[in-house]
C-alpha cells in the first residue's frame, strides 16, 4: 500500500483487525499518537513469558502487516509506532467499532479504557 493510494480495500481492513494485537494497537492509536510497540492492554498483566511471546509476534507478524498495508508507520529503531498514511481511512470503522464494543460478542480487545479527556 503506497501513501497515493486512493482506498483501503475492505479485505485488507478486515484481515488487519482479524488479529487482537492488531486491534489494540489501531485503537490505541485513536488516542494517542505515537505508541510504544508493544502494549498490554488495560487491565491484562502478562508474565515474562506471554510478554516475550507478544513481542515476537508483533515484531515479525503484526507490526510488518499493519506497516506494508500503510495503517501505521513503525519506527524500529525508537520501538515506536503513529499512524500511517490511510489510517484516517479506517479511522471511522475504529471509532465505530469501539463505541459498539458492548455489542460485540466475545470480543474484548476493543473495551479498553479511554484516556482522552473530552469525552470522544
Amino acid at each position: 500500500m503506497t501513501e497515493s493510494s486512493a482506498a483501503v480495500e475492505a479485505s485488507t481492513v478486515f484481515e488487519m483487525l482479524a488479529a487482537d494485537h492488531r486491534r489494540y494497537l489501531l485503537f490505541a492509536l485513536l488516542d494517542h499518537n505515537p505508541q510504544q510497540e508493544v502494549q498490554e492492554p488495560d487491565g491484562v498483566v502478562l508474565d515474562e513469558i506471554e510478554k516475550e511471546k507478544v513481542q515476537m509476534e508483533m515484531y515479525h507478524m503484526h507490526l510488518p502487516k499493519l506497516e506494508d498495508a500503510g495503517f501505521i508507520r513503525w519506527n524500529r529503531d525508537e520501538q515506536q509506532v503513529e499512524k500511517g498514511p490511510v489510517f484516517e481511512e479506517i479511522r471511522p470503522l475504529l471509532e465505530q467499532l469501539r463505541e459498539n464494543a458492548d455489542k460485540i460478542p466475545g470480543d474484548q480487545s476493543t473495551r479498553f479504557s479511554r484516556t482522552d479527556t473530552d469525552g470522544n
